[in-house]
C-alpha cells in the first residue's frame, strides 16, 4: 500500500518536469513569437592600415653555450670575432666510449657449518663462483648480501642489486 502512495505522488512530479522540458521545446521552436531572430551577428571589420610596420630581428649575438656568435653571413661573424670562424670550422672528436662489463648477481649460499659464503655472479656471459675479495675480470668482490653484491670496477665502488 505504501508503494502506491508514493507512486501517486511521484506522478505529479514526472509530469511536470516532461511538462517543463516540453514547453521549452515548443518555445524554442517558435522563437520568433518570442522576439528572438537567428539571424548571426555582424563580424567584426579590421581596419588593416593600423597594421605595426614589419620589423627585422638583429642575430648578431653571442651564443651562451658555445660563446660563439650567431649570425646568417659568416663574414659579419668574422668582422666582430675573428677566431669564431676557427671554431666553427673545428669539430671535436668524442673521447672513446668504454663498454663496461654486463655484470649479474644471482645471490649467495652460506654453509651454517663452516660460515663460509660463496656468491654465484655472471660476467661478460662467464658464471663465477666469487668469495669476498676475489677478483674476477679485473673487478674485485667487496661485500656479498643475499640481495645485492658491492664491487669495486677501477678505484669506482659498483653496487648491483639481484
Amino acid at each position: 500500500m505504501k508503494n502506491k502512495k508514493l507512486s501517486w505522488i511521484l506522478l505529479p512530479v514526472v509530469l511536470g518536469i516532461w511538462g517543463m522540458i516540453g514547453w521549452k521545446v515548443y518555445a524554442s521552436m517558435n522563437s520568433e513569437k518570442a522576439g528572438f531572430s537567428s539571424e548571426l551577428p555582424q563580424t567584426a571589420s579590421f581596419d588593416t592600415s593600423k597594421v605595426p610596420e614589419k620589423y627585422q630581428l638583429n642575430i648578431n649575438y653571442r651564443d651562451p653555450f658555445l660563446d660563439l656568435p650567431v649570425a646568417n653571413n659568416s663574414s659579419v661573424a668574422s668582422k666582430h670575432y675573428p677566431d669564431a670562424a676557427k671554431k666553427a670550422d673545428q669539430v671535436k672528436e668524442p673521447p672513446p666510449t668504454i663498454v663496461p662489463p654486463t655484470i649479474q648477481y644471482y645471490g649467495l649460499v652460506k654453509e651454517t657449518t663452516s660460515n663460509k659464503t660463496v656468491g654465484f655472479l655472471r660476467v661478460n656471459g662467464e658464471t663465477h663462483f666469487v668469495k669476498q675479495n676475489d677478483v674476477v675480470h679485473g673487478i674485485q668482490v667487496e661485500k656479498m648480501w643475499a640481495d645485492s653484491v658491492a664491487l669495486r670496477i677501477d678505484s669506482k665502488r659498483l653496487v648491483i642489486l639481484k
